[in-house]
């Protein structure tokens, strides 16, 4: 049991690690889309907000909820 624990504790602590944007089919692309409970709708809606973020900082981390489907292209010059 501890075993099972141990493997699986780096996977809870990655699924729980903190965005800079949230996207959900569930979301509104009026949205700020910088929290959970308000997420955009669409990766093409929130790439402009991805590129200006990745000025200032080197690294934009953003989560696409579970299960939802996107049917959004995502080219970037910058890491995600």
């Amino acid at each position: 049991m501890t075993v099972v624990c141990l493997l699986l504790l780096p996977a809870v602590s990655f699924a729980q690690d903190k965005f800079d944007f949230y996207i959900s089919n569930n979301g509104s692309d009026g949205d700020p889309g910088n929290m959970k409970l308000l997420p955009r709708k669409t990766i093409t809606q929130t790439a402009p907000l991805l590129k200006n973020y990745s000025l200032t900082h080197n690294i934009v981390k953003l989560g696409l909820k579970s299960g939802d489907v996107f049917e959004d292209n995502l080219v970037t010059s910058y890491p995600i």
